[in-house]
């Protein structure tokens, strides 16, 4: 899988005594997941509800995202057994039907909370998603390879996630609460695969923090602050293009409109930052670059989102204070569209950002450092017969999120011949 699209090895049919044995340390760890879900799952209902915030809109991908990764990132020499692979796909179509039933089936999404219970069809939905997932995947994990100390490990972070989440839950403190499940469900793969395992699946788990809400005091007050800082740089920016612009409070007045262009709370770019966060935090996990440009990339987030959202409040200025007064529809039009144009924005002045970084230092492929993931064998591979005999394993190459080795490509090129002056 050297630089190519590895293709998906499908096994023949195994027996069921067969299948049992090699697939029953995945089914302990969809077992421990889904009992961690039960639990939890007042949080997570929360959560999701959360998520109806336009704040916090790209919480339904995030987990999504994750299994995408977990696949991704998957051992490509794994051969997927195509009835359990079969079984995976149907429990997952089955769980994402329940889970978006509310949005295409409200009455009958009432009907069926009333009858079973309110959020019982979503509860059923994602147990059935989360063992789909991992069934389609079939990681290679090995019991017998893992140390016990890395159990203790495991057992040791879910008993202090659950801690934590008590003692959250007594105090009525939300926000732990809910941050509890991520440090839970690391603390059950690495129970389940010891900490080896966390190599393919740490990055996922870290990512499903991005589905959480902020705080309540901190989104109050990031939301604050950045109304305040959006209208006074917005203030400036249509000063230095040359218009009268003024701003009291939280209210740009434009030459002698006596109509002032509001900047609303949902104007702060709390919004922008929160969702170009976790799109900034995917791109750095999928680009293969040098690891200091996965960081440059990943702290420029903050200020494209900023620069994003003034851009558009001074826009927005410049074209009111053109339009007619009278032209109300026409201006609302025209508040709206920014805020679909303003990820555009950010996408854009990200990928001018990778093409400075690109050309501000050029590297040899033999200096490229290794992805941001990968996913060796968790298992130990098996020896081949090769003419009657056994033969050796061949060293394998470590597989990354795209499919090249670890350590860059395959092949390496030869050094330069240094030519004397």
């Amino acid at each position: 899988m050297n630089g190519q699209t590895a293709e998906i090895r499908m096994e023949k049919s195994l027996g069921l005594a067969e299948l049992l044995r090699r697939f029953y340390p995945v089914l302990v760890l969809v077992a421990a997941l889904e009992v961690l879900l039960w639990a939890h799952w007042n949080s997570l209902a929360f959560t999701a509800l959360e998520w109806d915030n336009p704040k916090y809109s790209h919480g339904y991908l995030v987990p999504m995202f994750a299994a995408v990764l977990l696949w991704m990132w998957r051992d490509e020499r794994q051969e997927i057994v195509r009835p359990v692979a079969m079984a995976g796909g149907i429990l997952l179509g089955f769980g994402l039907l329940l889970c978006v039933l509310p949005f295409i089936a409200e009455d009958f999404t009432m009907w069926l909370g009333n009858a079973v219970g309110k959020t019982v069809p979503e509860a059923i939905g994602v147990a059935c998603g989360v063992a789909g997932v991992f069934l389609l995947i079939q990681p290679r994990i090995d019991f017998a390879a893992v140390p016990v100390s890395d159990r203790w490990i495991g057992l040791g972070i879910v008993v202090a996630a659950e801690a934590l989440r008590s003692f959250a839950t007594y105090n009525s403190m939300t926000s732990p609460e809910l941050f509890s499940f991520i440090p839970a469900v690391a603390g059950v793969f690495i129970m389940t695969g010891g900490l080896r395992i966390m190599r393919w699946a740490g990055w996922p788990i870290v990512f499903l923090i991005f589905m959480l809400p902020l705080p309540g005091t901190l989104d109050k007050h990031l939301s604050a602050k950045l109304q305040e800082k959006a209208t006074s740089a917005s203030t400036f920016m249509l000063q230095t293009v040359g218009l009268p612009a003024r701003h009291v409070g939280n209210d740009i007045y434009i030459g002698g409109d006596d109509v002032p262009l509001k900047v609303e709370p949902a104007c702060s770019g709390l919004r922008m930052l929160t969702i170009f966060g976790a799109l900034s935090f995917a791109v750095v996990l999928l680009c293969d670059r040098p690891l200091w440009q996965r960081v440059v990339i990943m702290v420029s987030w903050i200020p494209i989102a900023l620069i994003v959202n003034i851009t558009r409040i001074a826009l927005t200025g410049i074209l009111f204070n053109i339009l007619p007064k009278d032209l109300e529809s026409l201006r609302h039009f025209i508040h709206n569209m920014w805020g679909w144009v303003m990820m555009p924005m950010a996408l854009g002045l990200m990928f001018i950002e990778f093409k400075i970084l690109s050309n501000l230092i050029i590297e040899d492929e033999e200096d490229l450092p290794a992805p941001m993931a990968f996913n060796p064998p968790l298992g130990k591979p098996k020896p081949e017969k090769v003419g009657g005999s056994v033969s050796k394993p061949a060293q394998a190459n470590v597989v990354s999120g795209n499919g090249g080795p670890a350590g860059g490509s395959a092949s390496r090129r030869p050094p330069r011949e240094r030519t004397p002056n």
